[in-house]
């Protein structure tokens, strides 16, 4: 994204809060080993992709191979399998490739040498092995945009012909049973899905509470790494804000987690009048957050956001050298992260070292780290450095006073019309599930080919989206669709209230509306977005 579009960028480092969703050209442009590359990115992960190989073996439809190298095979003939299914062959690849890839991103050293099975008897734990790269798998096809889980039992009944497999092989489930199995586990990663893009769109507009109770729900199902760190950073985000309604001169510095700069003008110093004392709230907050954070930190070593969301959390619980002390960790696994020199100047800032505070916001403002422009000038705004607190307030209203875009309202009522439909609120959802009774919580949608339309329900608010698909035909309002320059959609629209960033990935958002920006500078989709207050009894 164009930096000089947007005065001020203020970005969050939430991983993967917008999934990776391709645009549909872009997806039929694919060869194989683009499309392999895009779902081994999805992962989120810092290892290092393996290596794909294709193979001349009739008998091996795809493998994994764990060693100093790791590698992932695929045969020509599944790839001929997968492209006899025409209109489906990509999603039919994505599939094969996403399932490999799990079990290489999941760690799993013992697992099946083949996609759909051979005569090798399976242990428990490759049993296990399989069915969580299946789930894992195919979540990931849905966030690249692949509609893979329509065909899984159709791939499965084409590999066993092809190969000419026994329907029962030895140390498998029969094709059957199989069958029904990927037919749970499809509508397991289609439920996965909707709730993630609620959690997201739940976070990205501050209403952090039901978001990471939502995070919570999927990490039950799901021991994704990406849910374990965004359930954390929902209560980082939580705890910033009681922190700032309580006292906003604690923490005067943007760390690189918060969403929304512009929000520290209504939490001022000379605005606050917090009575109540969350002090203690708070502290659990961010507790509960470095556990979810250390989960995720689990399951790789190398997660650069777990290790940066950590140590913004050890911050505010006035642990400097802790969060040190984690960015030092990310730095031994080899990791370079252009918001680590912001953590390391709040950091040096809370234990009262000027030199290395400066330096480190120097550093940030020269690799362009997130708020690093504001966090600088603040530093620079006065000498006596640990003293200008009674002017915070002032800098906040000149630095962010004539930097907040001027607003363009979009017409929701338009905007639905683009979809086929009147309102954005549709009579009925075919799917609901509860996320939590106390408080209650639940996720329904209705997926048709355009659009996917979700309702979310809180015990104070009941929040309809429409979302499309990468392969829709429709265009917004305005006339953007898929696959169209990110500069075309800022002429249309005019400026975005708000970018929230999510690695390769914007949330561009507007009044109503959220455009998904991809690292091409391209909008791969949309979504209107109403919230229905709920009348006290």
């Amino acid at each position: 994204m164009n930096q000089h579009r947007f005065s001020v960028k203020i970005v969050s480092i939430l991983a993967l809060l917008v999934m990776a969703i391709m645009c549909s050209s872009e997806l039929k442009a694919q060869n194989l080993y683009e499309q392999y590359h895009v779902i081994a990115k999805s992962f989120g992960s810092d290892k290092k992709i393996p290596k794909l190989s294709i193979v001349n073996n009739n008998k091996v439809v795809a493998q994994f191979i764990n060693g100093v190298e790791p590698s992932i095979q695929i045969s020509k003939k599944a790839i001929a399998v997968c492209k006899s299914m025409k209109k489906d062959s990509s999603n039919a690849l994505a599939v094969i490739l996403s399932h490999e890839l799990a079990h290489y991103y999941l760690n799993h050293a013992d697992c099946s040498k083949y996609f759909a099975g051979n005569s090798i008897a399976l242990n428990n734990n490759s049993v296990l092995n399989e069915a969580e790269a299946d789930r894992v798998g195919l979540v990931q096809t849905l966030k690249t945009g692949y509609s893979s889980t329509k065909i899984y039992q159709t791939l499965l009944d084409n590999i066993y012909t092809e190969f000419n497999l026994n329907e029962n092989l030895k140390g498998y489930e029969s094709l059957e049973k199989r069958k029904e199995q990927a037919a749970l586990i499809a509508q397991e990663a289609e439920d996965h899905y909707r709730i993630f893009i609620a959690a997201n769109f739940l976070t990205a507009s501050k209403n952090y509470v039901p978001a990471f109770i939502m995070y919570d729900y999927l990490t039950t199902k799901y021991a994704f790494k990406e849910n374990y760190n965004n359930a954390g950073v929902a209560r980082l985000n939580t705890a910033i804000e009681l922190l700032l309604k309580n006292n906003p001169k604690k923490m005067p510095f943007l760390l690189p987690v918060e969403l929304d700069g512009f929000s520290r003008l209504s939490y001022s110093v000379e605005r606050s009048e917090a009575t109540t004392d969350n002090s203690e709230k708070c502290k659990q907050l961010l507790q509960e957050a470095n556990d979810k954070f250390a989960k995720a930190i689990l399951l790789d070593k190398k997660y650069a956001f777990a290790y940066l969301n950590m140590a913004c959390a050890n911050i505010l619980l006035d642990n400097p050298d802790a969060a040190l002390g984690y960015i030092k960790d990310l730095e031994l696994n080899g990791i370079k992260n252009k918001d680590s020199y912001t953590v390391k100047a709040i950091a040096y800032y809370s234990k009262g070292d000027k030199k290395n505070a400066m330096s480190n916001f120097e550093l940030a403002k020269k690799y362009n780290a997130a708020n690093s422009d504001y966090n600088l000038k603040l530093m620079k705004s006065k000498d006596s450095f640990l003293n200008f607190l009674p002017d915070f307030s002032g800098f906040i209203d000149k630095y962010f006073g004539d930097k907040k875009p001027v607003l363009t309202l979009v017409n929701l009522q338009n905007e639905t019309k683009q979809f086929g439909i009147q309102e954005i609120k549709l009579p009925a959802y075919d799917l609901s599930i509860q996320i939590s009774s106390k408080p209650n919580i639940e996720v329904s949608y209705t997926e048709t080919k355009n659009y996917d339309a979700i309702k979310i329900t809180t015990p104070t608010n009941d929040y309809y989206l429409l979302k499309t698909t990468p392969y829709t035909t429709f265009k917004s309002a305005k006339g953007i669709k898929n696959g169209d320059a990110s500069s075309t959609l800022i002429k249309t629209y005019q400026q975005p209230k708000l970018i929230t960033s999510a690695g390769n990935f914007n949330y561009l958002q507007y009044d109503n509306i959220i455009f998904t920006e991809n690292y091409k500078s391209v909008i791969c989709d949309w979504m209107l977005y109403k919230e229905i207050k709920k009348t006290a009894n």
